[in-house]
């Protein structure tokens, strides 16, 4: 196993909390996604 293994999976989960947060936004509050598209 590599040594930089934990780091990555750390990287990979703090993208997809941040991709979920946003998501979660995105569905709550549609208006603000449309807008930004």
């Amino acid at each position: 196993m590599c040594k930089d293994s934990p780091p990555n999976i750390r990287s990979n989960m703090l993208e997809f909390f941040t991709a979920a947060s946003a998501f979660r936004t995105a569905i709550s509050k549609p208006h603000l996604t449309l807008g930004k598209m």
